[in-house]
């Protein structure tokens, strides 16, 4: 439970001030802290929400390998397939940073108090441990005992439903199933295109956070037990400026536009998303800096005077929110992809790659997803902040991570009921088919991620 609806006080004291009244201000909001960490169930639903749309979308890209250069010709012509297959990576982002905001919020308390923390510590292991290793590897057998096999299988009645699937996400030639081994490990993030059932490369950056978190505030933590706030604050302003520099150097070699769906026969071109995506997409260092923007959110929201600053001046908050909104926004419609790199591309420049990969993708996007966060947990728009903290949302958002890890094989058993081939056509696409089949999709994987969710919250008595 993040929180409950009380509402709450902040005092702030400002020394040094003239006028008395100025000394202490106190003002009270209809959603306090702990009531305002409930819209993040909202955002952690909603981001799960556009996951599974923008895989959808990204997966269509692997259903006809051989018609790739109709598909490339139909992103530069439907704005909206390119906005939903940019979707998944910036809602990806976002559960990063909910990921090391919690981390942060849930450490930063029992850190600072005069008890040992080595106790706290182990209360933290205890409880990630609970909540994602029996959830994940129940499905990692499942994935190996069953749906690998059928997957295997030959699919006469939707025979681009399996192309797509095993392409992206369960490729023979990526090691599946034979080294399935390192997701039970958390390493997967670290093979060869991120190995077998290659979406899980995410829980392997998330456990390899949890287990560096705590040593990290460890390490920080002062002898007073005073100013740990401020400590890891600046720790994360160093993790950024340091993975930004990293991101600038890696990006001079990256080639545009990136030949991500095909030609995939080309061994140039698979070399080539295998380097990309291992130095910038899947490893823990370059998502060090989504982590790092959510525990310095944390350190923000719990810091009385910051608090204080985005409420009382609401008018230009509200105006940052906008254009941080609006920046992300623009990134959904960036057409990187194409058959194969360009040399004369005006992505392809020097000073275009370090603006792209460096400064937008690695820094403002980040930026301005957790400002969006802080704002909503901060009530900067009551209204937002209670749409966000809906009952609804935290029920989704309690299966999220069960929703997450199914989702691939749900849409695969929808796609063989409903082939693609039924519904979308490169060269005509529909919007509405396309919401459609992705809202049964979306629904299944909700209502199976119940089930699996209540089975093990039963058995461990959570």
């Amino acid at each position: 439970m993040l929180g409950s609806r009380n509402t709450g006080v902040v005092r702030c004291t400002f020394k040094g001030a003239s006028d008395p009244a100025k000394q202490q201000i106190a003002y009270s909001s209809s959603i306090s802290k702990e009531g305002g960490l409930q819209a993040l169930h909202g955002i952690r639903a909603l981001a799960c929400i556009a996951i599974v749309l923008g895989h959808c979308m990204f997966a269509l890209g692997y259903a006809w390998p051989q018609r790739h250069t109709e598909w490339y010709h139909a992103l530069e012509q439907h704005s909206w397939m390119l906005a939903l297959v940019n979707l998944a990576e910036p809602a990806m982002d976002t559960l990063l940073i909910l990921s090391g905001f919690l981390a942060a919020n849930s450490l930063l308390p029992a850190m600072q108090g005069k008890g040992a923390a080595l106790p706290a510590v182990r209360q933290y292991y205890s409880k990630r441990m609970q909540r994602m290793l029996p959830s994940y590897y129940s499905v990692l057998a499942l994935v190996y005992a069953a749906f690998l096999p059928i997957l295997g299988l030959q699919n006469v009645r939707a025979p681009e439903a399996q192309q797509a699937i095993s392409t992206l996400w369960f490729n023979e030639g990526d090691g599946c199933p034979d080294k399935l081994w390192a997701n039970f490990l958390f390493v997967n993030n670290n093979m060869r295109r991120a190995g077998c059932m290659k979406y899980a490369w995410s829980q392997a950056v998330q456990m390899q956070f949890y287990l560096l978190c705590p040593l990290l505030m460890l390490c920080l933590r002062p002898a007073a037990q005073k100013g740990l706030e401020r400590r890891l604050a600046k720790a994360s302003g160093v993790i950024i400026a340091a993975v930004t520099a990293y991101r600038a150097v890696i990006a001079l070699d990256f080639q545009l536009p990136v030949p991500v769906f095909g030609p995939l026969d080309d061994p140039e071109a698979l070399d080539l998303m295998t380097r990309t995506l291992k130095v910038s997409y899947y490893s823990l260092l370059p998502r060090l800096t989504h982590l790092a923007f959510g525990m310095l959110g944390a350190c923000a929201v719990r810091s009385p005077g910051t608090t204080y600053f985005v409420r009382s001046r609401k008018r230009m908050t509200g105006g940052l929110s906008t254009l941080a909104a609006a920046l992300l926004c623009a990134t959904l419609l960036s057409n990187r992809y194409g058959p194969e790199p360009v040399e004369g591309h005006p992505l392809n420049s020097p000073a275009a790659k370090v603006i792209g990969v460096a400064g937008v993708t690695g820094l403002l996007q980040p930026a301005a997803l957790t400002l969006l966060v802080c704002c909503a947990v901060l009530g900067v728009s009551r209204r937002v902040t209670r749409a966000l903290a809906w009952t609804g949302w935290r029920r989704m958002a309690d299966v999220s991570y069960e929703m997450y890890l199914i989702h691939p094989m749900v849409m695969y058993a929808v796609w063989t009921v409903l082939p693609p081939s039924a519904w979308f056509d490169v060269q005509k696409p529909s919007a509405l088919a396309f919401l459609a089949v992705s809202a049964i999709v979306m629904w299944c994987s909700v209502g199976l991620a119940k089930v699996h969710h209540r089975i093990w919250s039963r058995l461990l008595q959570r």
